[in-house]
């Protein structure tokens, strides 16, 4: 609930049923320490504070949180936790990225043999 302040305040309900409250509590605290650190993200303390934040969250987490900063339109916080997935996708091989997000392999090997010699630069070891 909100409390719109005030004399007469009256408290209202916003339904997020996109946000998990736990991602909704993590993206207050994004909104609180930007603010507090000017909202520029130039401050290394909260550079540091950041990666923490998005460092100690399991696939699923960052993939809630990831959905929740585009639901609440947070882009600072979107672009954080989609760079937390570049990193943590870089240099693993397909099989490596599917059993992280526990994505299915719908290519047949015949299809993944095609794919694999017309780029071969994208499965390079």
């Amino acid at each position: 609930m909100i409390d719109g302040g005030g004399a007469a305040s009256t408290l209202m309900t916003i339904s997020l049923p996109e946000v998990h409250s736990a991602n909704l509590a993590r993206a207050v605290q994004y909104c609180e320490k930007h603010h507090a650190g000017g909202g520029g993200g130039d401050d290394e303390g909260v550079r540091i504070w950041d990666k923490e934040l998005v460092g100690g969250l399991d696939s699923d987490g960052l993939y809630g949180l990831t959905t929740a900063a585009s639901f609440l339109g947070l882009e600072g916080l979107l672009r954080l936790a989609c760079q937390e997935v570049a990193d943590r996708i870089a240099g693993k091989e397909p099989e490596q990225i599917r059993a992280m997000f526990n994505i299915a392999n719908d290519f047949s090997t015949e299809e993944e043999a095609a794919m694999r010699s017309e780029a071969p630069w994208a499965f390079d070891d």
